[in-house]
């Protein structure tokens, strides 16, 4: 499997989660992020480098950059700070990978 397909394998994992969060007991943003490093540590298994966690490395630089902190702020903590809500979390969560998939199809 190439890096490439394991990223798409992984996005459309994380779209369908976030769709259907009831499905998988997903309640707010640190439950996917919970869910995100379940999959980090089994892929890593079968695999010689840490793609996903490369490419999630690429999306908290780009919610950072968002929220123009400066560091590097976990993406999580970052969007709980900015939410009121778990529901709120979601759908920031929902829409900011989306666009950081869109900008990165687009390069």
């Amino acid at each position: 499997m190439t890096n490439s397909q394991i990223v798409k394998q992984f996005v459309n994992r994380i779209r369908f989660v976030v769709e259907k969060p009831g499905v998988f007991l997903i309640n707010d943003v640190e439950d996917i992020a919970v869910f995100i490093l379940g999959y980090k540590i089994a892929t890593l298994d079968r695999l010689k480098d840490d793609v996903v966690g490369d490419f999630m490395n690429q999306f908290q630089k780009t919610i950072n950059e968002h929220f123009s902190t400066g560091d590097n702020i976990e993406w999580s903590r970052l969007i709980r700070f900015h939410c009121v809500s778990n529901n709120a979390t979601l759908d920031f969560f929902k829409s900011s990978f989306d666009e950081f998939i869109l900008q990165i199809e687009l390069e």
